[in-house]
């Protein structure tokens, strides 16, 4: 049965989210399978020539290389922004369809 203190006519409380917060958690998470990949491209490629110069180092990595560092760069951003906006992102109540039979949210 229904409580005292909520009628069956009274709305239930909505649930509040940090959308962007969660979105970038989710990124974040969902980037793992990408950045091992990249880790993987990065520790079997042959090392750099440190000792002839910073020019000859730039141009003896390869194409892959720079898409694995792009993908790692792109996942501390993910993470820096998941935590960015879990600090900083007012919630806000989640839309709730109702509870009405034959309810159709898309009219």
């Amino acid at each position: 049965m229904n409580s005292p203190e909520q009628s069956p006519l009274e709305p239930k409380p909505s649930p509040r989210c940090q959308r962007r917060a969660l979105l970038f958690a989710l990124l974040s998470v969902l980037w793992l399978f990408p950045s091992i990949g990249a880790i993987w491209i990065l520790s079997t490629a042959p090392g750099l020539p440190w000792d002839s110069g910073l020019g000859k180092v730039f141009s003896s990595v390869r194409f892959e290389q720079w898409v694995a560092l792009a993908l790692l760069g792109l996942h501390a951003l993910f993470i820096y922004l998941a935590i960015h906006y879990r600090r900083t992102e007012v919630p806000v109540e989640m839309l709730a369809a109702p509870d009405e039979p034959g309810h159709n949210s898309f009219d």
